[in-house]
């Protein structure tokens, strides 16, 4: 049985590999392309119980039901490459009916193989989805109804060399447009450009250095000058990789970070920069993943800088048999904001059993907790979920 996280769709913990940098999946996701062709569908149909939905200290709780299907295609065009994928969550409350709301993502990307050496990737995507409550810096106090957005991007790269090369260079262009549809969120709509150049040197078998330079633009086009949290961010780092699967490798990159802000009245955010995702399996039926990083995030609170966040997560997945596993994650974060410091804490214990090859039930909870210097952004969330993932082949 295939270990796996447990992961709530619309309660999706913030796991590490997302609050940092993103970009060396395309390198991972090239490998399980190649191995996994053509069609593949499942659906997860969810029942939950939430105890603060809009994570406020109003404490509004409710039970809901979730389905939250997953179509993706994948195709060998000559030595090339070709996927497509579609995400979506539908989601029902049984009295707050205000917060109802559908999820939908999809994605279209392409691996050109020119060479045994030299490939090209790109990746275009779109997203309407709502904003976590929880995730930001904000807090829904006398909200109606989630925050929404839409978000549309491109992603390009090239890569000279491969994982078993003595060395190997990926240079990667990211773009993305938001656009928040409450007009009191409109000052967060941003276009996000970004370039990292990055390279691998291999020292020993299943072993490289890391050396990466990144540049990252956040641009908003709709904030009063007085606000304009418009920035530019700066990251310098080192490191190194290790492990011989996709599943296995582990990363660890420290460095320097610098962000220069548009507006003269922020302080402008210089620092040390610092990743780690390692990944242990003591047998091979238990796998242990330590998460470590800090970095700057986007704030959404207007007139307000940008956070330091500093995150630290452990993650146990362990078979019980071959068809019940069992996972739990501990993850501790801590956010310097402008004007407060809010401390972030997250458990979640789950149990999975796979009762036929096309259906696996699950049984999870999960506990927020969030505390601040200003009593206004605390809360305390404990969500129960059971669910029911089918798979179609």
């Amino acid at each position: 049985m295939k270990i796996s996280t447990l992961l709530i769709p619309r309660y999706g913990l913030f796991v590490i590999s997302l609050l940092l940098s993103t970009t060396f999946g395309i390198i991972d996701v090239r490998a399980q392309e190649i191995e996994n062709q053509g069609f593949s569908a499942n659906t997860q149909l969810s029942l939950l119980t939430d105890s603060n939905v809009v994570r406020n200290s109003n404490e509004l709780g409710d039970n809901l039901v979730q389905l939250a299907p997953q179509i993706s295609y994948s195709n060998a065009i000559g030595k090339h490459q070709f996927s497509a994928a579609y995400n979506g969550t539908y989601t029902k409350y049984s009295e707050l009916n205000q917060f109802d709301y559908d999820n939908h993502k999809a994605e279209i990307g392409i691996l050109f193989d020119h060479t045994p050496s030299l490939s090209t990737e790109f990746n275009v995507n779109y997203e309407n989805a709502i904003e976590v409550a929880g995730s930001t810096n904000g807090v829904l106090t006398n909200a109606t109804e989630f925050t929404q957005f839409d978000s549309s991007g491109v992603t390009a790269a090239i890569l000279y060399g491969t994982q078993v090369s003595k060395g190997q260079i990926v240079l990667t262009f990211d773009y993305s447009n938001t656009d928040f549809t409450d007009i009191e969120q409109k000052f967060r709509n941003a276009d996000r450009a970004s370039f990292n150049a990055r390279y691998l040197y291999s020292i020993a078998p299943s072993t490289r250095l890391i050396f990466e330079v990144e540049t990252e633009d956040y641009e908003y086009t709709e904030s009063p000058s007085t606000s304009d949290q418009s920035s530019k961010r700066n990251t310098y780092s080192t490191g190194i990789e290790w492990g011989s699967s996709a599943q296995t490798i582990s990363r660890f990159r420290l460095g320097y970070q610098t962000r220069d802000f548009k507006n003269p009245t922020f302080n402008d955010d210089d620092g040390l920069f610092y990743s780690l995702d390692f990944t242990w399996l003591p047998q091979t039926y238990t796998q242990f993943t330590f998460g470590a990083g800090r970095t700057v995030t986007e704030s959404a609170i207007q007139g307000t800088a940008g956070i330091i966040r500093e995150i630290y997560s452990i993650d146990l997945q362990h078979e019980l048999s071959s068809l019940m596993v069992v996972n739990s994650l501990i993850q501790y974060a801590v956010d310097d904001i402008s004007d407060r410091t809010d401390t972030n804490t997250t458990f979640q214990l789950g149990l999975t059993y796979s009762a036929k090859h096309w259906l696996d039930i699950s049984l999870s909870y999960l506990l927020e907790n969030r505390e601040s210097d200003d009593t206004l952004f605390d809360y305390d969330a404990e969500v129960v979920q059971l669910s029911f993932m089918f798979t179609f082949e």
